[in-house]
């Protein structure tokens, strides 16, 4: 329940940010979240782990890049949708509609490229 409250939460930011400040806003948005998730899994990184008692080197990227894949798609995918839409549905509501559907639409990709990404890139062991 929660992956699909934030999945939300991202359509509703993205589109809230779309309507004051146009494409680069949520360009802004996504680096923010990375910013927070590269902070928030570099604490985590930091915590002693119990399976090693110590943090692992090779292990950071796991820990503080796991969304860079997933809010990259959701990104392109949200900005590209509410600039074609852009002169045809200009008010708050119908681009809340847009970007829900499209952040709806995107969940199979986005899940494909964070274990692409995580799994097969950055060679986690765990997500």
């Amino acid at each position: 329940m929660i992956p699909i409250l934030l999945l939300f939460g991202f359509a509703a930011a993205s589109a809230c940010a779309y309507h004051r400040w146009r494409t680069p806003g949520i360009g802004v948005l996504c680096v923010a979240l990375l910013a927070i998730d590269a902070a928030w899994g570099t604490m985590q990184w930091m915590r002693p782990h119990t399976d090693y008692g110590r943090p692992r080197p090779w292990d950071w990227p796991c820990h503080a890049t796991a969304t860079l894949m997933p809010i990259s798609i959701l990104g392109l995918g949200v900005a590209l949708a509410l600039h074609f839409t852009r002169n045809r549905y200009a008010d708050l509501q119908s681009r809340l509609l847009i970007s829900g559907l499209v952040c709806g639409l995107l969940i199979a990709p986005v899940i494909v490229g964070m274990l692409w990404w995580s799994v097969g890139v950055l060679r986690c062991d765990t997500l």
